[in-house]
């Protein structure tokens, strides 16, 4: 059995490929799944670092596999599993974080309740790349309470997360306006966006105000929530993917505001799952790596999501 592991925490050299033998015994509420294909989220690499290991003792004890994101094939179901079978085609999270084994790995123990039944003209690479973002940005946009005729912002729109926020919103109806680097900017246009802001441009927030919702689905952790918060309408909303926001401070705004931490559930999977299927939903795929160079994939700057095949 083929994987990569955390095999010490650190910034640099943290994972290796290895070669093992035996199969994870699926517990309560888990499934084995023999994976087709994972993909890079951002807190993959923090996870390595070491610095969750006192918050998620889960992530304390190496080796570990890593990886989250998934898509394969159910081959054994554990005690009280209900709405799979064996032989489904799945996808899903399998991360430490969330109880299962880790997903860069021939086999990987899944939660039964972040794991949905997938169609056949999904590629792997392709539901490899959605369940973690795909459902962070229907868990905000539902935050959100977006609706048909409303204005959006999105911090990030060239992102995973920003750019599938960009299309579902759009396709409720929402007038999106999204920040991206210049490069992306007809990407992202394409994607639905009606106006985008170079976000390289510190200029660009005195030219984005008196949106009904703002959703900042960029990595960057400095706290710029206030400054974000300013491009809101009295009465707006916004979600922060990786800030933590005053909740009674900007609520003395007159807005309201909630960091976000995303549940892959069943449900928010099949809802990805079936906007994929009709052809409205898709990902920007930029690498894709065989398992043996998934040590690789993991230091990967490529503009889109990084893929590992099994």
């Amino acid at each position: 059995m083929a994987s990569i592991q955390i095999v010490r925490f650190a910034d640099q050299d943290q994972f290796a490929f290895s070669h093992h033998t035996g199969e994870a015994t699926p517990g309560p509420g888990q499934l084995l799944v023999r994976v087709e294909a994972g993909s890079v989220n951002p807190i993959d690499p923090i996870v390595a670092t070491g610095a969750l290991a006192q918050s998620a003792p889960v992530t304390a004890s190496l080796p570990a596999v890593t990886g989250g994101d998934f898509v394969g094939t159910v081959v054994r179901l554990g005690p009280d599993v209900e709405g799979l079978h064996v032989g489904d085609r799945v996808f899903g999270q399998a991360g430490v974080l969330v109880g299962g084994s880790g997903s860069f790995s021939t086999f990987a123990l899944a939660p039964a309740r972040f794991t949905s039944t997938l169609p056949e003209e999904i590629s792997d690479e392709q539901a490899a790349s959605l369940p973690l973002a795909g459902t962070s940005a229907v868990q905000a946009l539902d935050a959100l309470h977006l609706a048909h005729g409303d204005s959006l912002l999105v911090v990030g729109g060239g992102g995973s997360v920003g750019s599938l926020a960009v299309q579902l919103a759009a396709a409720r109806g929402a007038t999106v306006v999204a920040t991206a680097s210049a490069e992306d900017a007809d990407y992202v246009r394409s994607l639905g966006a009606s106006e985008v802001l170079d976000h390289h441009d510190e200029a660009w927030h005195g030219r984005a105000s008196d949106f009904d919702a703002l959703l900042d689905a960029s990595n960057v952790r400095q706290p710029r929530w206030r400054s974000l918060l300013s491009t809101l309408r009295r009465g707006g909303r916004a979600i922060f993917l990786s800030s933590h926001p005053d909740a009674d401070e900007a609520q003395a705004a007159g807005v309201s505001a909630a960091a976000q931490l995303t549940e892959p559930t069943r449900e928010r999977l099949a809802r990805v799952a079936a906007e994929a299927a009709a052809g409205r939903l898709a990902v920007r795929v930029g690498e894709v790596f065989d398992i043996e160079d998934g040590v690789e994939a993991l230091a990967s700057r490529a503009r889109g999501k990084v893929v590992v095949m099994l």
